[in-house]
């Protein structure tokens, strides 16, 4: 504040009025400043919360509504742990840690994401010299993503080769298995006690089966594209020449690698032209030794 406002005639009073009328005027200022500002954050947050319930009238308007989550679900496990025994002795023990899965579905995009770090199954014989029957050796078992695309493909952007409906991407960490003729028998032999859950699990497989059979098909019939970048470290098998043996044989199925690009025909006089999925396999880094 300037010398010259401080003489001005609203500060004139010899009791020091006008000075606090000039403050007081400041505050006032300064308050409704905030209180604007707070209106005006009240009214950004309560336009998001409109969005965020769906107004379908701001959602074509604003572009940032892609971005906000309708629905967000997470799961952790920590650990499990299963231990297989008869009425004599243990047989093997799982444990299974760090489960991770999230479900993230916006306006437009759906998107599942798991993982899965250790997997162990431990032979509980306390005599026998592999006691790993199946453990990972990377730095974990598998990472999943699926992205789920709502009508990308409709219209003019059906010609567009780079766009899919759907994107998978799975990779899949190297798992050691050491086959032990008695072991296996032993976990045989433990399954074979729960015949009517066999034949369950049997039936519930084929329904599976079913049910992936008539999804694959509705997604041929609706021309869907599923885009694939698969990465898999294939099992190594460990057999060992007796279990007590130190002499092995080793399988390293090596690496199996599964990618698609889609390719639309222009040759053809069919419209819309014909487009093919053309899906490419590689095995690579395969060794026998022993």
């Amino acid at each position: 504040v300037t010398r010259t406002e401080l003489t001005s005639p609203v500060l004139s009073d010899s009791t020091g009025k006008g000075s606090e009328y000039l403050i007081e005027q400041s505050s006032l200022a300064s308050n409704a400043e905030y209180i604007m500002l707070q209106n005006s954050s009240k009214e950004s947050f309560e336009r998001t919360i409109t969005i965020a319930k769906g107004n379908s009238s701001l959602a074509l308007k604003l572009s940032m509504n892609e971005d906000i989550i309708t629905l967000q679900i997470l799961a952790e496990l920590s650990c499990i742990r299963i231990f297989i025994q008869d009425q004599k002795h243990n047989i093997a023990e799982i444990k299974i840690e760090g489960l991770d899965s999230e479900m993230i579905m916006r306006t437009s995009v759906m998107e599942i994401n798991a993982k899965l770090r250790n997997i162990i199954v431990l032979d509980s014989d306390i005599m026998a010299v592999y006691k790993k029957a199946v453990y990972i050796t990377g730095k974990e078992v598998f990472s999943f993503k699926m992205v789920f695309y709502t009508n990308v493909t409709a219209g003019s952007a059906d010609t567009d080769m780079n766009v899919v409906d759907v994107r998978f991407n799975l990779t899949v960490g190297c798992i050691e298995v050491v086959f032990v003729t008695k072991f296996l028998y032993s976990i045989i032999a433990f399954i074979d006690n729960f015949q009517a859950a066999k034949q369950a699990l049997a039936e519930a497989t084929v329904q599976a089966a079913g049910m992936a059979a008539t999804g694959v098909k509705e997604l041929a019939q609706r021309s869907s594209r599923f885009a694939l970048d698969i990465h898999i470290k294939a099992p190594v098998v460990v057999i060992p020449q007796s279990p007590v043996s130190e002499n092995v044989f080793v399988a390293d199925f090596g690496l199996i690698t599964m990618k698609n690009t889609f390719v639309q025909i222009s040759e053809s006089q069919s419209y819309p032209p014909p487009i093919i999925d053309l899906i490419t396999i590689k095995l690579s880094e395969m060794r026998l030794y022993r």
